[in-house]
């Protein structure tokens, strides 16, 4: 899972069901490198990407054998003064949790990849928190977006979806209409209030 950079902040998180759809999606987007003239080294990363890259990127990722979920939430309607505005890592991890309990049944004893780019106060938070109550989660380990497929693949959907919600940008819901066969559920979170969500 990861998070697309904009005003609208976006978590990401991609479901697969086993070993074989991750190394069928990996081999996808490894695959594309070189048909893109890139390096096999390149990091896939929405914000630095031009339109060309992010495009061929969707398309040859619809349809392969994973599940979308992605939480959005419009960082102007966080209250100044809560704990989401002033600790990074509490943001971060706040919405993380509400992503991963926001499931629907569909994610149970899961073994969970985050990108390992956070500090290590998060860290230690999503180790516990995410380790305890109903078992939802049964390993929680952070990797390094550099060397991981699936990080940046998580990278470049929440950049697409979070692009979806800017309607001043001309090419704003094209991506997320690519990979519409994938999305499973976008939850539009609503006005927070100290830390809440507003019933």
């Amino acid at each position: 899972m990861n998070e697309g950079s904009s005003q609208s902040f976006c978590l990401a998180a991609i479901i697969f069901y086993d070993q074989d759809d991750i190394d069928i999606t990996e081999r996808v987007i490894l695959d594309l490198k070189p048909t893109l003239g890139l390096r096999k080294t390149h990091e896939f990363h929405f914000t630095n990407e031009p339109d060309r890259i992010r495009s061929a990127f969707c398309h040859a990722i619809a349809g392969k054998p994973f599940l979308i979920r992605a939480i959005i939430a419009d960082k102007d309607k966080i209250e100044t003064g809560t704990k989401l505005r002033k600790s990074p890592a509490y943001f971060y991890a706040f919405f993380i949790e509400m992503l991963l309990r926001h499931h629907f049944g569909a994610i149970s004893n899961a073994r969970v990849f985050i990108d390992g780019n956070m500090d290590r106060e998060l860290k230690t938070y999503l180790r516990q928190e995410l380790n305890q109550g109903d078992r939802l989660i049964a390993q929680c380990k952070f990797k390094d977006s550099k060397s991981s497929p699936i990080i940046q693949l998580a990278d470049m959907v929440a950049g697409s979806i979070a692009r979806s919600y800017y309607p001043d940008k001309g090419e704003n819901k094209k991506y997320r209409r690519i990979l519409q066969p994938n999305i499973d559920d976008i939850w539009e979170f609503g006005a927070i209030i100290g830390g809440k969500q507003k019933s």
